[in-house]
């Protein structure tokens, strides 16, 4: 879960969001503006499908760290911004700069009608995982949202894939050589 503050934004879970957009985009016609909290695959596959859907003018990524410490594979993150750049790029048109696809060093921490508040952040000292630590700066950013997609503490199922005999490594990705 992603604790906001306020009210106003819509707030999936990534994995519901990918099962719906399985099925069509019904449930989310009239959203125009989402953004996708999370650094693994599952936040890039939730990139490309909102970039897909009927009506979105603008699909951003935020991330609480910088892309070099983004866990996604390299492939799907650069195919995941660049549908999500597209997108943005073309609804901006000639004469106006389109909106970024990745917010690095950004946190979803408060919710408007429309609007979502992004708070800045810094790396700190590298965590348990080798990447730096993020920590909260005093500075917010406030974008236009209608769709929060949370992407975030999703790992792979270890002990499916044990069950089915193969070997996952301390990162919890299988192992391969």
């Amino acid at each position: 879960d992603l604790p906001l503050k306020g009210a106003g934004v819509r707030v999936v879970d990534a994995l519901d969001f990918l099962a719906a957009t399985a099925e069509g985009p019904g449930s989310y016609a009239g959203v125009r503006s989402v953004i996708v909290a999370g650094g693994g695959n599952t936040a890039m596959d939730a990139v490309r499908a909102a970039s897909r859907l009927p009506g979105i003018r603008e699909v951003r990524l935020s991330y609480r760290r910088t892309v070099s410490e983004m866990p996604a594979d390299r492939e799907e993150r650069e195919n995941a911004l660049a549908e999500a750049a597209a997108v943005n790029a073309a609804s901006a048109g000639a004469a106006v700069k389109p909106a970024p696809a990745l917010l690095e060093l950004t946190l979803p921490e408060a919710a408007a009608p429309g609007r979502l508040t992004l708070r800045r952040m810094t790396l700190g000292e590298r965590d348990a995982s080798g990447r730096r630590s993020p920590l909260p700066s005093g500075d917010t950013l406030e974008t236009a949202c209608d769709l929060l997609v949370a992407a975030v503490g999703e790992v792979p199922a270890r002990a499916y894939l044990e069950g089915l005999g193969i070997a996952v490594g301390k990162d919890g990705r299988p192992r391969a050589d």
